[in-house]
């Protein structure tokens, strides 16, 4: 099924613009910033590994001052003093270069607090190197057999974290509207397993799709420290074919963890995987 990127993001414009003009999340949502479809090459080759958190952070598009980065700094394509939002659904350009700047990501100015660096990395690219991935382009590099790509249950940046305005998302059914516009974006990625970061995250991809935690089954792992993560997986393939894995940990911020048990870590998911015949 053929499912149009222009489209997709005018949809997620639309909706973005709804929210602005009115609703408790109106004061929430960065006015020159367009909505985050994805993060990383879409239209890679290689086969794919998709990871899922809330929302984009406010630090994609604003300094620690809350100001907008300047260009040459800037993650995203950002809309300028005078660009609105409406522009992105009347101008095929700038719907190019909003979309060119989510595939060009990680070769730029990607967040590595969160994402991780592609030299001795920590963070979530750590633990994507146990699993033979990398968000970064390593294909010339024979232990990376996956392109990893992000996506969030919402494409919306807010200026609150995710978690503190739950309740305001809910109110505005927004759950409700991720259930068709994920499964949109997921369709075209087409990746070989997506992993959710966040039990809070994991129990919302959960209700969105429709299986059931009941049906989960679980995986403990220690780290050197001793600390235990529980690691959820589902065992059934979602209606994409696809295996999801469910992490009670965000390993955009790996408290407690060193960066070889991060590897470690994606090894020993990969090995969990590889029993079930998922990878």
């Amino acid at each position: 099924m053929y499912i149009d990127l222009h489209e997709l993001l005018m949809e997620a414009t639309r909706k973005q613009i709804d929210l602005m003009e009115s609703g408790e999340l109106k004061e929430e949502m960065l006015d020159k910033a367009p909505p985050v479809l994805w993060f990383g090459n879409i239209n890679s080759n290689s086969e794919k590994i998709l990871t899922i958190a809330a929302n984009p952070s406010r630090s994609e598009f604003l300094d620690k001052d809350k100001y907008y980065l300047p260009l040459g700094k800037e993650r995203f394509r950002a809309l300028r003093e005078s660009e609105h939002l409406s522009d992105i659904l009347t101008s095929a350009n700038l719907r190019n270069e909003i979309i060119n700047s989510f595939n060009s990501y990680f070769e730029n100015n990607p967040y590595v607090r969160w994402f991780g660096k592609s030299v001795e990395p920590y963070n979530v690219e750590g633990f994507l190197r146990g699993l033979n991935a990398s968000y970064y382009d390593l294909s010339m590099e024979n232990s990376i057999k996956y392109s990893a790509l992000h996506m969030d249950l919402l494409p919306f940046v807010t200026k609150s974290d995710f978690s503190e305005i739950l309740r305001e998302i809910r109110n505005k059914n927004l759950i409700q509207w991720s259930r068709g516009f994920l499964k949109k974006l997921i369709q075209v990625a087409d990746p070989k397993l997506i992993i959710v970061f966040g039990k809070t995250n994991f129990k919302i991809f959960s209700e969105i799709f429709h299986f059931s935690i009941d049906e989960i089954h679980s995986s403990n792992w220690k780290k050197n420290n001793g600390n235990t993560i529980n690691t959820s997986f589902s065992t059934e393939r979602l209606f994409w074919s696809t295996p999801v894995v469910g992490l009670s940990t965000n390993l955009g911020n790996p408290i407690g963890f060193e960066k070889g048990d991060l590897q470690n870590f994606g090894k020993h998911i990969y090995s969990e995987l590889k029993k079930r015949d998922f990878v």
